[in-house]
């Protein structure tokens, strides 16, 4: 008796339990909101070449990081219009071989900026020379300006007005989720259309994603908030003269189910590349990393 029951306990605990399914939804950052962001980029390794039967290497490095604190203040229809951005760090190196070392530190730093969307037609920034003496420079149809009114320098506006052109990590991943029903452990196919829009959140100058996978690995509560992790692998290829270069990257991805927003990411892997200049067998050897996280909170 004693068996038949401990037999059929067995059997309800044994019993499997149907995976979790979630709906994905896109949803804009509310007016009001502040997100605090890290984001960053290295990649660390040596060029090798091989001429003559000799072999000489080079260090190679870059890295990019930036801790920003962006507050949104209004919207035209659903298109953002207008927000303030204060950076709390940021920091460019640069490192090749023969070339002297780039290292930049933006004055941007503790200074609260505001971006106003003009639309497409907008005029173009002023020139460079002009640059030390505007108060408000114009690119890729957004006005940027102080808070405070003071003039932009010349080094504020060029590395504002880059910023400007870059699409935002999580940006290409929402278009990817966005509407879709996917159960825990599914892979998602990623099309070419797809991948295109990735791309344009995650190219690495001239390396672009050709291949990506994402799976959702699980759904979370967290802060009262439905959380979903990913497993993410991309892989990235440069077939520009003289070298072939691949990156293929893998860690995770956290979003929201409810509004897609990104909560982290954290990439890693190998980089690796070869060709042949002037005569010269070239290869890259090294490790490239890109690392995002986010916070989001309500003005009082």
């Amino acid at each position: 008796m004693h068996c038949f029951k401990l037999f059929v306990l067995i059997l309800c605990v044994s019993v499997p339990v149907s995976s979790q399914t979630v709906t994905f939804q896109n949803k804009s950052l509310p007016v009001g909101i502040t997100v605090s962001s890290v984001d960053s980029m290295t990649m660390d390794g040596s060029l090798t070449v091989m001429a003559e039967g000799q072999e000489q290497s080079f260090p190679m490095k870059m890295k990019q990081r930036k801790r920003a604190v962006r507050t949104i203040l209004a919207y035209d229809g659903d298109e953002l219009s207008r927000y303030r951005i204060r950076y709390e760090d940021a920091y460019e190196e640069e490192r090749q071989p023969m070339r002297k070392p780039k290292i930049s530190t933006p004055p941007v730093t503790d200074i609260i900026y505001v971006y106003e969307r003009l639309g497409d037609e907008a005029a173009a920034q002023p020139s460079p020379e002009d640059l030390d003496a505007a108060t408000v420079v114009v690119h890729s149809g957004w006005s940027i300006r102080r808070e405070d009114g003071k003039p932009l320098s010349k080094e504020e506006s060029e590395y504002l007005t880059d910023k400007v052109k870059e699409k935002e990590m999580d940006a290409s991943i929402r278009q990817v989720l966005d509407g879709r029903t996917v159960t825990v452990g599914e892979d998602i196919v990623i099309d070419n259309r797809m991948l295109e829009e990735i791309g344009e959140g995650f190219a690495q100058g001239k390396l672009t994603p050709t291949e990506v996978t994402l799976r959702l690995r699980d759904v979370k509560s967290q802060d009262g908030t439905q959380l979903a992790d990913f497993d993410f692998s991309l892989t990235m290829k440069a077939d520009a003269d003289p070298f072939e270069m691949e990156a293929v990257l893998k860690g995770s991805v956290t979003m929201g189910v409810e509004n897609l927003w990104m909560h982290s990411l954290e990439l890693g892997g190998p980089l690796t590349g070869a060709g042949m200049h002037q005569g010269a067998t070239v290869g890259i050897d090294g490790e490239m990393q890109r690392a995002g996280s986010a916070e989001y909170n309500m003005e009082e």
